[in-house]
């Protein structure tokens, strides 16, 4: 009698029986691919040289398959050159390259030729191979996190900012895009500006609420980076939050991003601010007042029909700013995003000098706000050497830290003043300068380069411009401000 199997042997055995019918695990299948799209972009490209204009932008890593890799990189050396691309001009290239061999010879680029016969659809195959290679990179960039997860000496944070880096230049990749021209831009924009007019809207951005500053800046508009600078306790934080409560009440849905102040440290200032109850009152509650409850249930009311976000995440890198801005447009939308403020975004590569890291990162956001189409307020604070300056204190230009970068990213940078502040109270025609903020453009791409002066209302952090306080005191508009 043979001896009697366990079950661990019948297991086993089912298991060996089994085994040809079990799926192939995740990792063992063919890269995302599309090989038969890339032999129609190189054909495409080979009998059309403008074709390979719009692929020219690609890196060569798109292509899948080694041979359609060397082919790109010698047709993108004859495009350099500013040379045909065709077939007989390709092969002198590659000879000259000694790729030709590897590529699969001349027999090879000839059947390439004649895999289409019209460049009409090169930049729909182009734009399918980009999500292929993203899904590939996609991949790698999860095995290489996966094994370094395992080794016992990495550090937790070096493999996240690695992985930013990695997604970052993903991002970061220049998308397919034909040029527009300008027969077409201008109808759409005489279109847009004559759908305004007829709506009665003034601006073609968003009001700030001042009418002296919209008059030069347009509004803050869709794309635009605005920069607004000061030094601490100028009220860069307040303004912003007035401004956040001013476009919430055009119906606009506003993101913060609060990397200093917690949700609640905002919450009082705008709540004071929307009831009139002063917020160092607002900290102290045992001081307040019946009344004073009762205006703050009423600025309740009015903040929830605010569409307003606020994610108040320390140290958010470029990149999870993005994911945050996205985040708010899924979940309730988003029409501006205020960042306060860049000095604390996080900055991700230690091996740049740190003027070139804030670059990558008023670059980031300068890309988000065209990516998304919307404008974005980034708060920045100004460096200690206005202080130490001599004489006038108005900051200029050269006051941003690392300003070059800055100045050169930014659509719109102002900077804030308070005379207050230097315990300058008259000016130079004996008019008080209590509470006076003055906003001093610093550049402006759109226009106008006047400084605005607006006033702070003490307790509160309200703000009201010129305009705005001429106007409610009945005088006419044009007339000069009484302060």
């Amino acid at each position: 009698m043979g001896a009697k199997k366990t079950k661990t042997d019948s297991t086993s055995h089912a298991r060996k029986e089994g085994a040809a019918y079990l799926p192939m695990p995740a990792y063992s299948r063919l890269p995302p691919q599309a090989t038969e799209l890339e032999e129609a972009v190189l054909s495409a490209a080979m009998i059309d040289k403008s074709a390979f204009g719009e692929l020219a932008v690609l890196p060569a890593d798109v292509f899948y398959l080694d041979a359609h890799r060397l082919v790109f990189e010698s047709m993108l050396a004859l495009y350099k050159k500013r040379l045909p691309t065709d077939l007989l001009m390709l092969v002198e290239e590659m000879k000259t390259q000694d790729t030709l061999s590897d590529a699969g010879g001349p027999s090879f680029l000839a059947g390439l030729s004649a895999k289409v016969t019209s460049s009409a659809n090169v930049e729909h195959h182009a734009r399918i191979l980009v999500q292929k290679y993203f899904l590939r990179e996609g991949i790698r960039i999860g095995n290489e996190i996966v094994k370094a997860s395992y080794e016992p000496t990495v550090d937790p944070l070096d493999l996240v900012d690695s992985m930013q880096a990695d997604l970052l230049r993903l991002i970061g990749m220049v998308s397919i895009k034909k040029p527009s021209y300008l027969k077409d831009v201008a109808i759409g924009v005489v279109t847009r500006i004559a759908e305004a007019h007829e709506r009665g809207e003034m601006l073609m951005g968003v009001s700030t609420g001042f009418a002296e500053l919209d008059a030069q800046t347009g509004g803050l508009a869709p794309g635009d980076l605005f920069i607004l600078a000061a030094r601490p306790g100028m009220g860069k934080t307040s303004l912003m939050l007035h401004w956040a409560r001013t476009m919430a009440s055009q119906k606009l849905r506003i993101g913060i991003i609060s990397l200093e102040m917690s949700s609640d440290q905002l919450t009082v200032r705008l709540l004071s601010a929307m009831s009139g109850v002063d917020s160092i009152m607002m900290r102290q509650p045992g001081r307040l007042k019946e009344e004073d409850f009762v205006k703050l249930d009423y600025a309740v009311d009015d903040a929830a029909k605010l569409g307003i976000q606020i994610d108040d995440s320390a140290g958010l890198t470029a990149l999870q700013i993005r994911s945050t801005a996205r985040a708010m447009r899924q979940a309730g939308g988003l029409d501006i995003l205020m960042i306060d403020y860049l000095g604390l975004v996080k900055l991700t590569n230690d091996s740049f000098r740190h003027d070139v890291q804030i670059g990558q990162v008023t670059k980031a956001l300068k890309a988000l706000a065209k990516e998304m189409e919307i404008p974005v307020l980034l708060l920045c604070q100004l460096s200690r050497k206005v202080e130490t300056r001599g004489g006038d204190k108005r900051p200029q230009l050269s006051d941003l830290r690392d300003s070059g970068n800055i100045e050169e990213d930014a659509d719109q940078v102002y900077f804030i003043y308070r005379p207050e502040y230097y315990n300058i109270y008259e000016d130079e025609e004996g008019n008080s300068l209590k509470g006076v903020t003055e906003l001093i453009p610093g550049k402006n791409r759109h226009g106008g380069a006047r400084t605005v002066r607006i006033r702070m209302e003490p307790g509160t952090s309200n703000f009201i411009g010129a305009a705005e306080l001429l106007a409610a005191s009945g005088f006419p508009v044009s007339e000069k401000p009484p302060y």
